[in-house]
């Protein structure tokens, strides 16, 4: 395991918080915390939760890729 997950997995036993969110590099809508917080609290039962992906791909990208992006 490289270092990042050493120091992710690390967080993750050390979090007190009642629920952890993860991203990376990714813009995501000013409404996404919340519509988390508030998943959690529908189905306390739950324990992960997901959604839609949109991809914003640079414009360089191979059409090949794009086309399954």
């Amino acid at each position: 395991m490289n270092g990042t997950g050493l120091s992710l997995n690390r967080a993750i036993d050390l979090a007190t918080a009642e629920l952890l969110i993860f991203t990376d590099d990714v813009d995501i809508d000013s409404r996404w915390i919340h519509a988390y917080w508030e998943a959690s609290r529908r189905h306390p039962e739950a324990g992960i939760f997901g959604g839609r992906v949109y991809t914003q791909l640079p414009p360089d990208t191979p059409e090949w890729f794009a086309a399954h992006a």
